[in-house]
């Protein structure tokens, strides 16, 4: 046979190759996919006894570093692969018991009402360690046992950021991203910069104007030097006094709560002048209102920590910072080179820590900024900006780590919306993040509205657009209002069950009284009812468990405290447990 015979056969026999490859590679890749099928839990965490949602609750598999947290509506999207359906899903929060499900026995995973059971300290029956309860030694001794509490050997946190900037009252620009944090494994009090990388990113156009946009090119380096390492809360201790606040669970695990102010306070007077039309006359009448507020001594300035430490280990399991200057402290040493002086106004952070293999992770973490800039010191104020940002992680890597490459890594100094990255609508389909709440539709209402009035073809519906949204501001919460929908909460998609429906009660009491008495504050349609020896008084007759508790966060804002739900089935007033029993069951 000749060389061209032999390279021929040669040839096939590569391609043939080449092709059993390809079929094993399919093989695989199919398999890979399959493996990695995807369903969502969708659903909202309740107080049991208020049946009020419960914020940044932890939503987690049981025994994994994976997990999500509830948003400020309580309500949680929690993305798994089909793996997990052998696993229990496992939600925590402070002050309550545990609760535990195994994902297989979720009937509607696209509307699944968790109660959370209050558990409180009841101090007959709790034995605390005799280690001492000075508030202070508390602190210190969490602070001193951070070796043995928080991961001492490199890991990655996987999860969702946000950050949202205000300037002069409106939201003017929306950042949203996944992030790999890698942390090695030390504690930090200086300005250490975890190294980032950016795995997926969505924004908003950017509507700050070119100063504020100067200032603010890239918070996200900034964000977690700030906020992922707890020592940056433990460095004033020595200026503080400290004192036991209470003591709560986080399921069986009992938590000190101890707060931290300056060493020495007084209580100081301040004055503000509130502008108001008078009715009669249509003047603007000027009112000078007296406020008094605790301060440091020799200050216009109040800081406040609080920890919340483990009895018998002492480990941080969450730490909260704010301050507020009540009068702007303008900073020479902060003086920009745009020759504006700073005053930051308020700050409030928190850092809460979960628990995987007896060591706790930094879990979620959040930081609200207010910066007012001036061209003079004590002159008027230039330019007013709110920060807000926070960081939900989702899961941990802990083992066969290895640090972020430089290449790979967020740049410092250039903006995020330059650095070349592009949205990946499948991949923000599959990746846990912190379910729509008030506070992002509120800033995207903003930039819908910044949008409309740079478009001169669309100028007449962003009139249309503000008239409406101012009015539904200005507008106090009265009897007419109720019963209107309010579709920011109307965000499940809910079953109905036959013959099942709740109703919110706002009053009860041993003596009738009319469904038209001024304490009922105008509401037509309030019902009376005989139950426990007790007159009870309902208002709305809901089939939706989400309206109900929609109706109920209206008429809490009306005054009536304590109003709660309250199902009915088949005619017959039953408990909030069995109605959403009911109810997760169809």
């Amino acid at each position: 046979m000749n060389k061209l015979g032999v390279t021929i056969k040669c040839q096939n026999a590569a391609i043939a190759g080449v092709r059993l490859l390809l079929m094993v590679v399919l093989l695989f890749s199919g398999i890979i996919a399959q493996a990695q099928e995807t369903f969502v839990i969708t659903g909202k965490v309740l107080d049991a006894n208020t049946s009020q949602p419960i914020p940044y609750a932890s939503i987690g598999i049981k025994g994994k570093p994976q997990g999500t947290a509830t948003n400020s509506d309580g309500k949680f999207e929690f993305i798994l692969t089909m793996k997990a359906q052998s696993d229990s899903l496992f939600v925590t929060n402070l002050g309550y018991h545990a609760f535990k499900i195994a994902v297989k026995d979720i009937k509607n995973p696209k509307s699944f009402f968790i109660l959370l059971q209050p558990r409180v300290y009841n101090i007959g029956e709790v034995v605390v360690t005799d280690e001492g309860t000075d508030a202070y030694e508390i602190v210190k001794k969490a602070c001193d046992s951070l070796t043995k509490n928080v991961s001492s050997v490199p890991f990655i946190s996987e999860g969702f950021y946000r950050e949202y900037i205000k300037e002069n009252g409106n939201w003017a620009r929306a950042i949203e991203a996944a992030l790999s944090v890698y942390c090695d494994g030390k504690q930090y009090v200086g300005d250490y910069f975890y190294p980032t990388r950016l795995n997926g990113l969505r924004f908003s156009k950017n509507y700050l104007s070119s100063f504020v946009q100067s200032e603010n090119y890239n918070q996200i380096s900034l964000f977690m030097t700030s906020n992922m390492d707890v020592k940056r809360y433990t460095m004033s201790l020595n200026s503080m006094k400290f004192k036991v606040d209470s003591m709560i669970y986080l399921d069986d695990q009992l938590i000190w709560v101890i707060s931290g102010k300056p060493d020495k306070t007084k209580e100081k007077a301040y004055y503000r002048t509130e502008y108001k039309m008078d009715p009669n006359s249509g003047k603007i009448v000027k009112n000078k209102i007296k406020e008094t507020y605790e301060v440091e001594k020799n200050t216009d300035y109040f800081f406040q920590y609080r920890y919340y430490i483990t009895d018998g280990d002492f480990a941080f399991v969450k730490v909260t910072f704010r301050d507020t200057a009540y009068r702007p402290m303008i900073r020479d040493e902060l003086k920009t080179y745009t020759g504006l002086f700073i005053s930051y106004t308020t700050t409030q952070k928190s850092l809460e820590f979960g628990r995987y293999n007896d060591l706790w992770y930094p879990k979620y973490m959040s930081e609200f900024k207010e910066i007012s800039y001036y061209k003079k010191k004590d002159s008027v104020l230039y330019i007013n900006v709110v920060k807000q940002s926070d960081f939900l992680v989702n899961s941990y890597q802990t083992e066969l780590v290895t640090e972020i490459p430089k290449a790979k890594e967020i740049r410092m100094f250039k903006d995020i919306y330059n650095q070349g990255y592009v949205y990946d609508k499948i991949f923000w389909s599959k990746y846990n993040k912190m379910a729509d709440d008030q506070l992002r539709r509120e800033v995207f209402t903003d930039l819908r509205l910044a949008e409309l009035e740079r478009d001169t073809s669309k100028y007449d519906q962003y009139l249309a657009m503000k008239d409406s949204l101012d009015k539904a501001r200005s507008t106090t919460m009265n009897a007419s209002m109720v019963g209107v929908r309010d579709t920011s909460s109307n965000d499940l998609n809910e079953a109905t069950v036959p013959d099942l429906f709740f109703k919110v009660q706002i009053m009860a009491g041993k003596t009738e009284i009319s469904t038209s008495d001024p304490q009922f504050k105008g509401l037509r349609g309030v019902e009376r009812h005989q139950h426990d020896g007790m007159f009870k008084y309902t208002y709305g007759n809901e089939s939706s468990l989400n309206d109900a508790l929609m109706l109920q966060k209206q008429l809490l804002s009306m005054g009536f405290v304590g109003a709660f739900i309250v199902p009915y089935y088949k005619g017959e007033r039953i408990t909030l447990d069995k109605g959403v029993e009911i109810l997760n069951s169809h």
